[in-house]
């Protein structure tokens, strides 16, 4: 069972989520954070190698992809992806999303359902709904509720689309056209507003070491060292007491162990960009495959995109994981 809890703290928003008692993510917000927020900006320079730099009123301008036909002093509608980090400004996108609780709306027509969602519950989505131009990403949730709440979500969202877009055309000034609260996100992710609660007493003791460099489960380390370029996972098995017929089959269990921690552990610390993961060393090609297999399973349980490959010339696997707001 999911458990969604939601606090403010200072200057700071968290949200905790649980699924039957244990902390699978976690999310620490600053109050004035940008992710999902829309704008009127103004392009300031167009460099073509590295992208278009856009005035959002902010200390630094972000920058979106290079296409061509903009240039500086045009006005461009921009949605922020990712905040901004040290000297870097925020990465923007033209492709606007709305998210809901049941659905996301999308401005390329695209039409998506979460593999939760039984081929029934897709089946009675499909075509539930259709607007010009835009397309919609149902999420699980959508399993157990009812058809005419998630239209009529499906359908407040698209009028607020329409109204942003009406605001742009209208405009020729810097400007925000939209922008999200940590306490909506928090409510998305539960099944219902009276879901939500709001405190973090039941899960205080979970989050305090969320962060640390080291983490034991079961005898198996986990070390994370966080560079500029990327972060590394080193998995140790010293304290690791669980013995096995051979060697083969205790490093495979215990890599199973850190498999599983380390997928949880990505989401608490909301770790994006490359992970690097250096498991226990494998002999068996066929063992190596099975473990990436498990590891793609346990990484299907986020909310974001991820993908895994196997670097075989170092015997390490890297992550790659799209975050959308901070890391801890």
């Amino acid at each position: 069972m999911k458990t969604v809890y939601f606090r403010n703290i200072g200057d700071k928003s968290e949200i905790g989520i649980t699924e039957d008692g244990k902390l699978q993510a976690f999310y620490r917000l600053d109050k004035d954070f940008l992710t999902g927020s829309i704008y009127c900006g103004k392009v300031r320079s167009v460099k073509k190698q590295i992208g278009i730099f856009v005035d959002i009123g902010k200390e630094k301008d972000g920058l979106l992809t290079y296409r061509q036909g903009l240039k500086p002093g045009d006005y461009v509608l921009v949605q922020v992806e990712k905040e901004p980090i040290e000297n870097k400004g925020c990465a923007l996108t033209e492709k606007i999303t709305l998210a809901g609780r049941y659905s996301i709306l999308n401005d390329i027509g695209e039409y998506k359902f979460s593999r939760k969602l039984s081929e029934i519950k897709k089946s009675e989505l499909f075509g539930l709904i259709h607007f010009d131009n835009v397309g919609y990403i149902y999420r699980s949730v959508c399993e157990n509720a009812e058809k005419k709440r998630i239209a009529d979500e499906a359908s407040t969202l698209y009028d607020k689309y329409l109204s942003i877009k009406e605001d742009f055309k209208n405009l020729n000034k810097i400007k925000c056209l939209y922008s999200d609260t940590a306490e909506n996100i928090a409510k998305r992710y539960a099944e219902s507003d009276e879901d939500l609660i709001y405190g973090f007493e039941d899960i205080e003791n979970q989050i305090k070491n969320i962060g640390e460099r080291k983490v034991i489960t079961d005898g198996v380390e986990l070390v994370f060292d966080k560079t500029e370029a990327m972060t590394v996972v080193d998995v140790n098995i010293h304290k690791f007491d669980k013995q096995y017929s051979n060697p083969e089959i205790t490093a495979f269990k215990a890599n199973e162990i850190a498999v599983k921690e380390l997928s949880r552990q990505i989401r608490l610390r909301n770790l994006g960009g490359i992970i690097m993961v250096d498991f226990i060393s494998l002999a068996s090609r066929e063992n190596t495959e099975k473990l990436r297999d498990i590891l793609v399973d346990e990484l299907k349980k986020d909310n974001v995109r991820v993908s895994v490959e196997l670097v075989e010339s170092i015997g390490m696997f890297a992550i790659v994981r799209k975050r959308r707001y901070s890391s801890i």
